[in-house]
């Protein structure tokens, strides 16, 4: 930071007294570069765990000991809600609330001068809205999902999501019910 220097002269005794001083002004820390990870969150209504990693953050004086914060933003014009105390470590896992929009992290020294750095999210495609993002999502069109864990859903062209043994693909059986929904 910038070096200021002053001088103070005290006149009135016998002789003047005369004290120079310097002032240095801290830099707030540098924010490296962050990895959020993963770098999709759920959509639906469960948080995500995720871990925040930031690699070259600094102090310009190069002496402070630095804190971190991660906190998330709900809306573009929301405060921030901390998820995170003070860490001593450039990582945090934490859980990011559904509906997340960005991920804030705070990196202060220990004068108090802090900086502040957002990097927006996207959330995982989620077409049922059930929270589990279509990728993971046995049935994805499926509001209702897979009712019988048979790995098929009624969207599936599953015929009875009630019994395990009835789905697409099934063996048909003469027992009276269509097993392979044709």
């Amino acid at each position: 930071g910038a070096t200021y220097g002053f001088r103070v002269t005290l006149t009135g005794g016998c002789a003047p007294a005369v004290a120079t001083r310097s002032l240095t002004v801290n830099q707030p820390p540098v924010i490296g570069a962050c990895t959020i990870t993963p770098p999709q969150l759920s959509a639906g209504g469960e948080s995500t765990a995720i871990t925040v990693t930031c690699d070259g953050t600094t102090d310009p004086e190069g002496d402070l000991p630095l804190t971190y914060r991660v906190g998330a933003q709900l809306a573009w014009d929301a405060p921030v809600q901390w998820l995170s105390g003070s860490l001593g470590a450039p990582a945090a896992l934490t859980n990011a609330p559904a509906g997340t929009q960005a991920i804030v992290v705070e990196v202060c020294d220990t004068l108090g001068d802090c900086s502040v750095a957002t990097w927006p999210v996207s959330a995982a495609p989620d077409a049922d809205l059930d929270g589990i993002p279509d990728a993971e999502d046995v049935c994805p069109l499926d509001p209702g999902n897979d009712q019988d864990g048979d790995s098929y859903c009624l969207a599936d062209g599953d015929c009875d999501d009630t019994r395990t043994w009835v789905h697409p693909g099934a063996d048909e059986v003469c027992d009276g019910l269509d097993t392979d929904c044709n």
